[in-house]
């Protein structure tokens, strides 16, 4: 048997493939390539060895740090205690205060966002809902404690609401660039 696709279907596959890799050392990823090689093998002989080739597109992200190796044990922990309903206990590390911190957090979800795994969820130090960098994450660990997350609808929207358009009238400034720099940055819309 083989799978008829479409030239927008193949595509979409090809996409798939390549975006796999967000989901690299997280507890997604095995089946995830399985699934993607099934359906490679039920493509038609010609198709399969052009989809072989690999994609014939990239993206280019914004420099991130690389991800430690602990991150992966922390993102396997985070979906264990999401599925359960279980609290965590963990030290983050806050960038912008250069200081770690101990944290009480009932962890609601996981999304990737511009190169990086977040956990957002209600941190009991902050008495509020949060979002954190996995990779800030130094040490995870399980509780006892349950609890109950708000629907997913809810938890879609206030994600939503984080990455949209700014809604506030808008400020008139001046940036100042060296002219070499100035070239690149008339290259680009920026917003």
């Amino acid at each position: 048997d083989t799978l008829p696709l479409a030239e927008g279907e193949l595509l979409a596959l090809c996409m798939t493939d390549f975006l796999a890799g967000a989901f690299r050392d997280t507890p997604f990823a095995p089946a995830l390539l399985r699934a993607i090689d099934k359906l490679r093998l039920m493509l038609p002989q010609p198709v399969r060895s052009a989809f072989s080739e690999g994609p014939f597109f990239s993206t280019l992200h914004e420099p991130a740090p690389p991800e430690r190796p602990e991150s992966a044990t922390h993102f396997n922990v985070l979906v264990h205690a999401i599925r359960t309903r279980r609290q965590v206990r963990m030290v983050y590390y806050t960038m912008s205060r250069n200081s770690r911190s101990e944290r009480r957090v009932d962890p609601y979800h996981l999304y990737f966002h511009e190169g990086m795994w977040y956990l957002y969820g209600f941190c009991h130090s902050r008495r509020g809902q949060r979002d954190f960098a996995v990779a800030r994450i130094q040490q995870v660990e399980p509780l006892p404690g349950g609890f109950t997350p708000p629907p997913m609808q809810e938890i879609r929207a206030r994600l939503a609401q984080r990455f949209s358009a700014v809604e506030e009238p808008p400020v008139a400034v001046a940036i100042r660039f060296d002219r070499q720099e100035a070239r690149s940055i008339c290259e680009r819309v920026w917003h």
